[in-house]
């Protein structure tokens, strides 16, 4: 069984997705960084993370950020009412020595 190169963080409630990706994201680049740091870090509160709280603690880590936009092309997929899902997109800017699967 071949062994997998991407690390998983639990969250540690429904609110925090943003800095155990983060924090995921960092690991998988060789960075250690404690989960709870990322959630102050990103001023997690009772609503989760917004956008920019990501993308600022995400740059500070030494991650390279784009600024999103908003669209209804997700409009056209079948999606439960009522949800709200957020997307980020991740590009690999730095070298490595990992294959990285598609």
């Amino acid at each position: 069984m071949k062994k997998s190169i991407f690390f998983f963080i639990h969250q540690l409630n429904q609110m925090d997705c943003g800095p155990a990706c983060l924090v995921m994201i960092a690991k998988y680049y060789g960075r250690n960084l404690d989960v709870n740091e990322v959630r102050t870090k990103t001023q997690l509160n009772k609503e989760g993370v917004n956008f920019l709280g990501i993308a600022n603690t995400a740059e500070e880590i030494g991650l390279r950020t784009l600024s999103g936009y908003h669209t209804t092309q997700i409009d056209s997929y079948k999606i439960a009412p009522n949800f709200t899902g957020d997307l980020i997109d991740i590009h690999d800017y730095y070298e490595t020595n990992m294959k990285l699967i598609f």
